[in-house]
C-alpha cells in the first residue's frame, strides 16, 4: 500500500477516525497473534494449556464478553445506531456457542442444517421443534446483522461508521481464529508451518482462542461506539 493510499486527501474527513481506530485494532491483533504462536516457545505447556482450554480463563472471558456486548446493547438510555436486537442476540448466539452447553439443554452442532434431523431424527418431536425455532432465530438474526452491515458499507463506498467497522474487523478476527482451527484437522499443515521439535498445535490452539477473545472484545467496542454515535446523532437532530 503507497503512501498516497493513507494521506488525507483519499480519506475523508469524517472517516478518518475510523480508519485510525481500525489501524490501531489490526495492529493489536497481529501483535497478539505474534505472541500467541509464540507462546508455547516461553511458556510452560501445563499453564498455557490450563489458561486456553475449555473452561479455561481465556474461554469464560471470552463468554462473558459476548454476554456484555448482548446485555450493553439492550440496556436502557442511549440506543445504539445498530439494531439493538438483531445484534445483541447475535452476540448472545455466539457466547452460547463459545460455552459449548450440553446438546440436550441446548441444541446445536452440525446435525441442525440437515433437514433429516427435523424430519426423522432421534430425538423427540419436542426437541426438534426447540431446535428448529433457535436454527430459525439465529438466522434471522444473522441476516438482519449482514444486511445491516452491508447496505452501510456500499452506500458509504466502504467509509462506514467507526461502530460498524470495528464490528466487521471482530467478524475477520473471528473468521480467522476459524482458519486457525481448520488447520489443527490437517496436522500436516500445521507441521509444514513450525520449525521441528515446535509444538504446532498448541500454537494454534493458542491463536485460535486469543483471536476468539479479541473478535469478541472487539465487537464489545462497536457496540459501545454505537451506542455513543446513537446518542451523537439524537443530539445532533433532536
Amino acid at each position: 500500500m503507497t503512501s498516497h493510499a493513507l494521506s488525507p486527501t483519499f480519506v475523508p474527513a469524517h472517516a478518518r477516525p475510523m480508519v485510525s481506530a481500525l489501524m490501531t485494532a489490526t495492529a493489536v491483533a497481529l501483535t497478539l497473534a505474534i505472541l500467541m504462536l509464540l507462546a508455547p516457545g516461553v511458556v510452560d505447556a501445563r499453564h498455557l494449556i490450563a489458561f486456553i482450554e475449555e473452561d479455561g480463563p481465556l474461554e469464560v472471558a471470552t463468554v462473558a464478553i459476548w454476554m456484555l456486548a448482548a446485555v450493553y446493547l439492550l440496556l436502557p438510555g442511549n440506543r445504539p445506531r445498530l439494531p439493538a436486537l438483531s445484534f445483541a442476540f447475535f452476540c448472545f448466539t455466539l457466547g452460547m456457542r463459545e460455552n459449548g452447553l450440553p446438546p440436550g439443554l441446548v441444541p446445536h452442532g452440525r446435525r441442525l442444517m440437515q433437514l433429516g434431523f427435523y424430519l426423522q431424527g432421534p430425538e423427540s418431536l419436542a426437541y426438534r421443534v426447540v431446535a428448529a425455532v433457535v436454527v430459525l432465530a439465529v438466522l434471522a438474526a444473522a441476516v438482519h446483522v449482514v444486511i445491516t452491515v452491508g447496505r452501510e458499507f456500499f452506500q458509504r463506498r466502504g467509509w462506514v461508521e467507526a461502530d460498524t467497522g470495528m464490528f466487521i474487523l471482530g467478524m475477520v478476527v473471528l473468521v480467522a481464529s476459524q482458519v486457525a482451527e481448520g488447520i489443527q484437522d490437517h496436522p500436516v499443515w500445521a507441521a509444514a508451518l513450525f520449525p521441528p521439535g515446535w509444538n504446532g498445535m498448541l500454537s494454534l490452539e493458542s491463536l485460535e482462542e486469543g483471536w476468539e477473545a479479541v473478535g469478541a472484545f472487539y465487537v464489545l467496542v462497536a457496540v459501545h461506539l454505537s451506542r455513543q454515535l446513537g446518542h451523537a446523532k439524537r443530539r445532533r437532530f433532536g
